[in-house]
């Protein structure tokens, strides 16, 4: 691993001014979150009103081995075996299958910038900053441009072959006598590895997208043609006493030494001339030709099963490989919700204008599938409300940043002023985000963010009236 260190020091001055340029930052992040609260609670809201909508309208597909008619245009629960004849997935790499769908996922192994920074305040406001740049060499998922490095020298990345993410679906899939659409194969989960097995022509192929120049390509030893095997019973003192290169020795099969007549064995005397030139007569084996391009590939490409390696040593990675892995859904049982469409099915669209169908693996019960929906929308309201939080709770902490820059003259002081609009902060974005999501819920649910409203004014008046009562105690006594 290598590790820079930058120190940098910044003036009051211009620390003041960076905190009134936040302000406007501040401003967009907290009118961006006050946004996206009060349109979460909305999609929500609208989410489980077509959810229970298209629970209200299903009806059971029954018998998937002919088409009903009667059921056209209905939401239809179904449920059973999800097939494919269709072989697909990557002909660059030889990795295809009769599958619902082919994964393939892509590694670069490259330099990589990580940054810490330390800030310490200074008498008089300034501040100095302690920034170290590390670099590690790692597998990521996407290209890292190099020259966005702080320190790129020494840490200059390259890929032996560029190529993306990619999945691939079956056109053909069916359900008994239903056609199944890309967008339900799609959410069908369940992956298993799929073997990875080019052939010379693809291997060949693949050689003219390699990123490879004389200069970076290792230099090739001088191939020499293969010598067959010598024959056993020739001894090496013989062939070394040989006065001139003996032509290779074939070796003779079975049949053809039951069909000579037996030689007497050999002394110290070399072997007789007229054998040497019937050996010489015997045609070598013919080898196989290999072109430039497939010899290229061959030494940087290695597909091992699922994974196919790019680089020269699959052990011993270095900047610039890469490495891609093959995954496919193999046909399975599945349960799904959507709407019937004559031998096919598309979504549900509400009388809200949102969409709704649903799709898991093996044989689930249609009450479970819509018990999961909801499930998953409540899961997604409450993400979306806590990022919402956090976001106003930081535009707000941008707004009041001005007040600790202030005060850091003494930097002891502006810690203080600084945990106290922290605090500050927090409570005002905590306190502004639920009178949002409150006033949400009264646009879109009057009765029941009503009374949650008129239970909270209550609440307060009767902490007033408590606190009223109790100030008049002591008075009266």
């Amino acid at each position: 691993m290598d590790q820079y260190t930058e120190t940098t020091t910044t003036g009051w001055g211009s620390r003041f001014g960076n905190s009134f340029k936040g302000i406007v930052v501040g401003i967009v992040l907290f009118v961006a979150a006050t946004a996206l609260l009060y349109w979460n609670e909305g999609r929500t809201v609208k989410t489980g009103d077509s959810i229970n909508e298209a629970k209200s309208v299903t009806v059971p597909l029954g018998d998937t081995g002919t088409v009903a008619a009667d059921l056209n245009g209905k939401v239809v629960y179904g449920t059973g075996r999800l097939t494919t004849e269709d072989s697909i997935g990557d002909d660059a790499f030889g990795a295809k299958g009769v599958a619902l769908s082919v994964n393939r996922q892509v590694e670069f192994y490259q330099w990589q910038e990580s940054t810490r920074t330390e800030k310490k305040k200074k008498v008089g406001g300034g501040e100095e900053t302690v920034t170290t740049y590390s670099y590690n060499k790692g597998w990521g998922s996407s290209p890292v441009d190099s020259s966005n490095f702080k320190y790129p020298d020494g840490h200059e990345n390259t890929t032996l072959l560029t190529v993306e993410d990619e999945n691939w679906y079956a056109p053909n899939a069916h359900l008994g006598a239903y056609r199944f659409p890309t967008f339900l194969v799609s959410e069908v989960s369940g992956s298993t590895p799929l073997n990875a097995a080019p052939t010379d022509e693809q291997l060949a192929a693949l050689a003219e997208l390699l990123n490879v120049t004389p200069e970076t390509q290792p230099a090739q030893p001088t191939q020499q043609p293969a010598q067959p095997a010598q024959p056993a019973q020739v001894e090496s003192s013989q062939l070394e006493a040989s006065p001139a290169p003996q032509p290779v020795l074939v070796p003779q099969t079975s049949a053809e030494s039951a069909a000579q007549p037996a030689q007497p064995e050999p002394t110290s005397q070399p072997a007789p001339e007229a054998g040497a030139q019937a050996a010489a007569a015997q045609p070598a084996p013919a080898q196989p030709e290999v072109s430039a391009e497939l010899a290229l590939a061959r030494q940087y490409v290695h597909p091992r099963a699922n994974v196919v390696y790019i680089g020269l040593k699959p052990n011993a990675p270095s900047v610039g490989d890469v490495r891609i892995t093959y995954k496919q859904v193999l046909p399975c049982d599945v349960s799904f919700v959507a709407k019937l469409v004559g031998d096919t099915f598309d979504v549900y669209t509400a009388s809200n204008g949102y969409k709704f169908h649903r799709l898991e693996n093996g044989t689930v019960a249609q009450e479970t599938l819509f018990a999961d929906a909801h499930s998953a929308n409540k899961t997604m309201a409450w993400i979306l409300r806590v990022l919402g939080i956090v976001l106003v709770c930081s535009g707000l902490g941008m707004l009041l940043r001005p007040l600790s820059v202030v005060a850091d003259v003494l930097p002891f002081l502006g810690d203080l002023v600084g945990a106290g609009t922290g605090l500050v902060a927090f409570l005002l974005g905590l306190a502004w985000s639920f009178i949002i999501i409150a006033i949400a819920w009264l646009a879109y649910r009057p009765l029941l963010g009503g009374g949650l409203l008129a239970a909270a004014i209550a609440l307060i008046v009767l902490i007033f009236l408590r606190r009223k009562k109790r100030a008049k105690a002591p008075a009266q006594e």
